[in-house]
């Protein structure tokens, strides 16, 4: 369900040039937390700390 709601509010907010805007802000914000998390759990793991 969470991921058909997703799907509709992404499809509602490509209608405008604004909501294009905050989908790409969105999808730049999860890609970098997403890299963040992945290396500090490659850190861990390697034993590495920063």
């Amino acid at each position: 369900m969470e991921k058909f709601l997703k799907f509709v509010m992404a499809r509602w907010l490509a209608r405008t040039p604004l909501g294009l805007i905050v989908l790409g802000i969105g999808w730049f914000l999860t890609r970098r937390r997403g890299r963040q998390r992945a290396q500090r759990d490659q850190a861990e793991r390697t034993g590495r700390r920063r």
